[in-house]
């Protein structure tokens, strides 16, 4: 009867873990806990903090696991967790959101962290996250770090955050390649074709059949691959978070980052919002304006170079008036002296 004893132990630790009514205020949850069921703590108002357990066994936050509860102060998400289920954290209280460095999570789901009012200051994406879906809107957060992995973002993910000021993209902007490998749609065309699968990408998945799926293996679709490197880029990437960055009207958006990324936001076709690139970064291609102690210097110089001008034009124009005056006294001394001698130079 081992596998009783195993099952049952196992029963006991779930059992740990405790309910919202047997909770009042911080909630430990204890070593062993693989997982934060689905709405688990939704509507919880005996709940006003949460530390996970650090032990390695936490893998995942479910659905909506503390949608909607009290939940509050800051929130410490541990390197072992690798999933974090849509709206596990929408509308709580949280003040700040941190990943454990090392953190597994690959993929931020919809409304994660959606319209958690007091949540602020700045928030690194863990350096895995290769897809973002809408997850900090109506936040108060100031700056957020996305990383180079990130390929695809999903609408508008950033939409209303009226304090965000800097947004860091370190690194180069990922190349993709397609990954059809000769495989067709249902109409015989490749993830090459760009009127289906180009930049617009109006037609992906509207023609996949068995074998040919373009949101997995067309680029512009938000599929392909990125770990060797081509000539297309996915640029719905950059276009969705142009987009959002530029629903932020109320404020001045700066964007930090030496790479390729960074240059490319700044300089984007749909940046009509202002973003700029932030002081003490290059923005790949950036370049920086002289400041005014350079403008001021060139305009000494000029000034200088205008008086010694002046003074040199001067000094021939008296000379050579003294010759010609000299001239006219030594050939024609009869000559007025009134008569204009002036007439006879060329300026």
């Amino acid at each position: 009867m081992w596998w009783a004893l195993i099952v049952v132990a196992g029963l006991g630790k779930s059992s740990l873990l405790l309910n919202c009514t047997d909770i009042d205020g911080h909630l430990i949850v204890p070593n062993g806990t693989v997982k934060i069921p689905d709405n688990k703590y939704k509507n919880c108002n005996s709940i006003t903090g949460v530390t996970f357990n650090t032990d390695g066994a936490l893998e995942t936050i479910g659905l909506t696991a503390f949608k909607d509860s009290q939940l509050g102060g800051p929130l410490f998400i541990p390197k072992s967790v690798k999933e974090i289920k849509g709206s596990a954290f929408y509308k709580t209280k949280i003040t700040s959101l941190v990943f454990e460095e090392g953190s597994q999570v690959s993929l931020i789901e919809n409304s994660v962290f959606g319209h958690c009012y007091n949540l602020t200051g700045a928030v690194k994406l863990p350096q895995d996250v290769t897809e973002i879906y809408p997850c900090f809107s109506f936040t108060t957060i100031e700056s957020i770090e996305i990383p180079q992995k990130t390929r695809l973002i999903h609408g508008d993910v950033l939409l209303y955050k009226p304090h965000l000021n800097r947004v860091v993209v370190p690194g180069d902007d990922p190349f993709c390649h397609d990954t059809d490998n000769e495989v067709f749609d249902d109409d015989g065309d490749s993830c090459y074709e760009p009127y289906k699968y180009g930049s617009s990408g109006h037609f992906c998945g509207l023609y996949d059949d068995s074998d040919f799926n373009a949101t997995e293996m067309c680029c512009y679709c938000g599929g392909g691959n990125f770990d060797g490197s081509s000539g297309t880029e996915n640029v719905r990437t950059l276009q969705y978070l142009v987009l959002s960055l530029c629903s932020n009207v109320d404020n001045q958006i700066c964007i930090d980052g030496n790479g390729t990324r960074a240059g490319k936001i700044v300089n984007h076709t749909l940046n009509d919002c202002g973003l700029v690139c932030c002081e003490g970064s290059t923005c790949g291609t950036a370049t920086t304006p002289p400041n005014d102690e350079e403008e001021s210097s060139d305009e000494t110089t000029l000034t200088t170079g205008a008086i010694i001008g002046i003074a040199v034009g001067s000094f021939v124009l008296l000379s050579t008036l003294a010759c010609v005056y000299h001239r006219q006294r030594k050939g024609t001394p009869s000559q007025p002296s009134s008569s204009t001698s002036l007439g006879y130079l060329v300026f």
